[in-house]
């Protein structure tokens, strides 16, 4: 399968941006180099990554998710079926910013040994070997049948045939739903996913799966819900210092203990439907409560206690929002070194999405000297359409920030990853 060649994304600086000093920065398309100004962009871009800080790959189909390894290596999966030919597609970036050679031209690797389906959850590990969580149907099933599964690839884009059979792990049957993985210290990796067991099923619920490094389904639990959100945004999955479990998305903040339990005493049974709060990231805290950051009316940090309540102390009944703009959708965030919170999705406008970021500071107001407010739109392509996907902090300390703009020429422009120096 042929990639669309579409213009690079360049920086074009409001002013001299030939410094990494320079705060003011504007991404647009090559092609328009006369494109309509935008607010600038409250930091930097590193100057050093990539060219002038923007590395991209040649892809041209919807961006499911990313992974970033510390040291700046990422991962872009795509979907890329219609509908008489289920098919995926890999892009890789080095850790310099540029595409890798090893999978397959211009950096991108097809594969049509499953179709994902719904957002899923992708790992980039350490040795290169990338891993990914899914809702796909079952091979040979004599009815549809949607499963939960785990495929593993190598450090070239190639599926992995000494994981599982064949590189794909059946992890629960039936499952339909969105997912996250994570990979513990131990080898294992760990499975969750919001969904049901079908497109009708009337009880939603939460699935965890605990794999071996083979592929051996060693434990799964089932947890209820009662009404999660429908965004199709990817979960936020990571371990907190005790080896538990910290699951954001979906409407859901959930706690569970390495045997795959829900913490007790944190809402019921380890999970907190957060209601009219989109949550999109979580983490944990001292106290054994949570910092979450997501949108409500506009970009929002909440602050939630052990118990899985919200903290009245902290903004305005537990919530710290950049209210108006009910057009925002948060997708990532990191927590930055001063305490702050950088924030980065999507928001909707009379000229069609933009890509979003907001800041906060240290004590959860928003960073006033941010933007407009605490929050700034991107202009990437020529269209001026984008969305953040994922953000990742580097060994250096920069921000990785991850996504995909569209373009005149095609519905998709280039997946590309932004280093920020926050």
């Amino acid at each position: 399968m042929g990639l669309l060649a579409l213009p690079f994304l360049q920086l074009v600086g409001c002013g001299d941006a030939t410094s990494a000093q320079e705060r003011d920065l504007l991404l647009t398309d090559a092609a328009t180099p006369d494109a309509a100004a935008a607010p600038a962009l409250p930091f930097a871009l590193d100057l050093s990554y990539a060219t002038s800080g923007v590395a991209e790959v040649r892809a041209s189909y919807p961006l499911i998710n990313t992974s970033v390894r510390p040291d700046g290596a990422v991962v872009f999966l795509e979907d890329t079926r219609t509908f008489d030919f289920p098919q995926q597609q890999l892009c890789a970036l080095t850790p310099s910013g540029a595409p890798q050679a090893t999978f397959g031209a211009a950096g991108c690797r097809d594969f049509d040994h499953l179709l994902v389906f719904l957002s899923s959850g992708l790992s980039l590990a350490g040795d290169g070997r990338v891993v990914l969580s899914s809702s796909s149907f079952e091979p040979d099933a004599p009815t549809p049948t949607m499963i939960a599964t785990v495929a593993r690839f190598d450090d070239t884009g190639v599926i992995d045939a000494s994981f599982g059979t064949g590189g794909v792990v059946p992890a629960a049957t039936p499952w339909l739903g969105v997912s996250a993985l994570v990979q513990e210290r131990c080898g294992t990796y760990v499975l969750a996913s919001i969904g049901a067991p079908s497109f009708d099923s009337a009880q939603p619920g939460l699935l965890l799966a605990r794999l071996s490094s083979t592929g051996e389904v060693l434990a799964t639990t089932h947890h209820d819900l009662v009404a999660p959100g429908h965004d199709l945004d990817p979960l936020h999955l990571q371990i907190d210092a005790q080896g538990g479990l910290v699951l954001a998305g979906l409407g859901v903040l959930a706690r569970f203990d390495h045997d795959l339990h829900g913490v007790v005493g944190f809402g019921a049974d380890g999970i907190v439907e957060t209601g009219g709060l989109q949550v999109a990231v979580a983490w944990p805290l001292a106290d054994g409560g949570l910092l979450v950051a997501g949108s409500q009316d506009g970009p929002a940090l909440a602050r939630y206690l052990p118990d899985g309540s919200l903290d009245a102390t902290f903004g305005s009944a537990g919530v710290s929002a950049i209210a108006g703009h009910a057009g925002d959708h948060i997708a990532a965030a990191v927590r930055l070194p001063d305490g702050g919170v950088l924030l980065g999705g999507a928001t909707s406008t009379d000229e069609g999405p933009r890509a979003l970021v907001a800041r906060f500071d240290a004590d959860g107001a928003p960073a006033p000297g941010f933007g407009e407010g605490g929050r700034a739109q991107l202009i990437v392509g020529a269209g001026g359409v984008a969305r953040i996907v994922g953000m990742d902090t580097l060994a250096n300390g920069d921000v990785l920030i991850t996504g995909q703009g569209t373009s005149a020429t095609g519905p998709y422009a280039a997946d590309f990853a932004w280093a920020v120096v926050p």
